[in-house]
């Protein structure tokens, strides 16, 4: 089916500057793709965003400045993405994002590809639309993940997600305390210790990769408006270490008024004006 489209390609990376991190830096890397579509019999446009290949490390190295059995730190234990367009009036326009709410034990995988289809039906000829999620399992930069969750919070035509440590290797992560080893009850003047936060650097000290995809859709087919287009990427970091005084054990770590955060935020002009929908084309010179 006949249509048009432009895509724009953009890079931004913004690293931690905390010094809390003691020397760690972390980093968050955004490869950010934003496409146009129309498509001949659709009287809308479609604005596709993707995060694909984007990613967020505790650690530009891939170690922790802090990864002894009394101390495990700087690790990811959140990442939100935002995603909003501002510039389409009252009209609901988020069609659809990715990935769903996940749960402990699944995954999400950075080799599904959201996006916008259209053909015609076999029996009328009338055009048939189709936004969806397809699996892209011959590309070099899929990754499952199974230690983040993610819980789609989206609302209102805004994207939020969230990107949650979930498994360590103690077991689920729900908190800085799922990491704490208590002794047993035989094993007098021990004290609490801490498991590793990840197998082999895993994603909450490396690269952990953003599937976070969105379509947006216009009122109709002619709009030719410039829309404001936020994209923000928030990190949030943790720390957790412990101590004791006599046969008493502390462990310490930063909550979520005092826990060590940093965005990368920018805004980007999308101008609908960059591609003619067929169907308007034809009217046009009617």
């Amino acid at each position: 089916m006949s249509g048009d489209s432009n895509t724009q390609l953009y890079t931004f990376s913004l690293k931690g500057t905390d010094d809390r991190f003691d020397g760690q830096e972390p980093e968050i890397t955004l490869q950010l793709s934003v496409t146009l579509e129309c498509f001949d019999g659709i009287d809308s446009k479609f604005l596709t965003i993707s995060l694909l290949n984007s990613t967020v490390a505790a650690s530009h190295t891939g170690d922790m400045v802090y990864d002894t059995d009394t101390h495990r730190g700087w690790y990811t234990e959140k990442v939100n993405i935002y995603i909003g367009v501002d510039g389409f009036g009252n009209n609901p326009v988020l069609e659809q994002d990715y990935p769903s709410t996940t749960t402990s034990g699944t995954t999400f995988s950075t080799s599904e590809t959201l996006g916008v289809t259209a053909g015609v039906t076999a029996s009328d000829g009338a055009p048939k639309l189709s936004i969806g999620v397809s699996n892209s399992t011959s590309s070099s930069s899929s990754q499952t993940v199974a230690d983040f969750t993610v819980a789609n919070n989206s609302a209102d035509d805004e994207v939020n997600h969230d990107y949650n440590l979930s498994s360590t290797p103690k077991g689920l992560y729900t908190g800085p305390d799922s990491i704490v080893i208590k002794p047993s009850a035989t094993e007098f003047f021990e004290y609490d210790t801490l498991s590793a936060v990840t197998n082999n650097d895993g994603s909450a000290i490396s690269n952990l990769p953003l599937a976070s995809q969105a379509v947006y859709r216009t009122p109709s087919g002619d709009f030719t408006e410039e829309v404001n287009l936020r994209i923000r990427v928030t990190h949030y970091l943790q720390c957790v270490s412990t101590s004791h005084s006599g046969v008493t054990s502390t462990v310490t770590y930063y909550t979520e008024d005092n826990q060590p955060v940093y965005d990368l935020l920018e805004d980007l002009a999308v101008n609908f004006s960059a591609i003619r929908n067929p169907t308007v084309q034809e009217a046009d010179r009617e």
